[in-house]
């Protein structure tokens, strides 16, 4: 409505207000939260929706792709576990947070990886055990993404999370390729160095979406075993601080990785292939009745 005629209105009673006040009024429920833990059992899938330009023209897209394949997988963690979950909440969106993020071509081995999901505008929201087995159940259907643990959580869980993703440690397993042939002094040299800090800067790879900087992070246990005998392949297992590049810690990234594996055996290495193997936070509580519930009742489906 036109602010002057609106005061002229006024001044002479009213009479002269013709156009009426239209007022939209939204209602939305507050976020639900969900926590689990997941494993990441391929090579192929990152652990959110990859995004490129401008974000509502991705979102429209993705909305547009999503009615297009109906209720098909996605090809991210977040998108495995939500286009289920939505079938019961009825959510709007959701908003996927875990202790830390693999590589899309890193598995999630051993517990798995715990996580969060804030469901915006859930429809629904109460549920029994039972439906909480038949949501785990049915996400892990797909073979690629398995997850235990499935409960309701609240706000307040996610500083857990954000905490343990910083200070957590993590442990991988990788297969490593040197260029030369490591003889057992230097196999006992690398078994023998036990809580030793380096001085990553921040890796070429990511250089377009992280701040320059040098981070210290500490290597707390580090073994190399032959994959075979008289070969240049070897299996290394780490123990970490959270947030530490293992890449770039095995080549060194040029230099940007100091000390690095490459440094320590005075030769080339590369990385050919990397699992997490276990992710050292206890969250959230363990739901081992509803595991084997879960786990029985996809084999009940899969006998029909």
């Amino acid at each position: 409505m036109d602010k002057k005629k609106l005061l002229e209105g006024l001044e002479n009673g009213g009479s002269k207000v013709e156009t009426r006040a239209v007022f939209d009024i939204y209602f939305e429920r507050m976020g639900v939260y969900i926590a689990g833990r997941y494993n990441k059992l391929t090579r192929n899938i990152s652990q959110t929706p990859w995004s490129f330009g401008d974000e509502e023209e991705e979102q429209e897209q993705q909305e547009q792709e999503q009615q297009e394949r109906g209720k098909e997988i996605g090809n991210s963690v977040q998108e495995m576990i939500g286009i289920v979950l939505k079938d019961y909440f009825q959510f709007t969106s959701c908003n996927f947070s875990a202790a830390g993020r693999e590589d899309i071509d890193v598995r999630m081995l051993g517990r798995g990886r715990p996580f969060m999901m804030e469901l915006t505008n859930a429809k629904k929201i109460n549920f029994d055990s039972k439906l909480f087995v038949e949501m785990q159940a049915k996400i892990n259907q797909n073979k690629n993404v398995i997850i235990t643990d499935l409960q309701m959580s609240s706000k307040n869980d996610m500083s857990i999370l954000k905490k343990g993703a910083e200070y957590h440690k993590k442990v991988y397993s990788c297969i490593v390729w040197t260029e030369k042939e490591l003889n057992e002094n230097q196999i006992e040299k690398i078994n023998s160095m036990k809580e030793f800090v380096i001085d990553q800067g921040t890796p070429l790879r990511v250089l377009h979406r992280r701040a320059v900087g040098i981070r210290k992070k500490m290597i707390h246990d580090l073994n190399c075993r032959r994959l075979r005998k008289h070969s240049n392949f070897y299996i290394v297992t780490l123990t970490t601080q959270a947030g530490t590049y293992i890449k770039e810690f095995i080549h060194g990234d040029f230099g940007r990785t100091k000390p690095n594996f490459r440094m320590l055996i005075d030769c080339e290495a590369d990385i050919l292939e990397l699992d997490v193997l276990s992710v050292d936070l206890e969250f959230p509580k363990t739901m081992e009745q509803q595991n084997i519930e879960a786990r029985n009742w996809l084999l009940t489906q899969n006998t029909k």
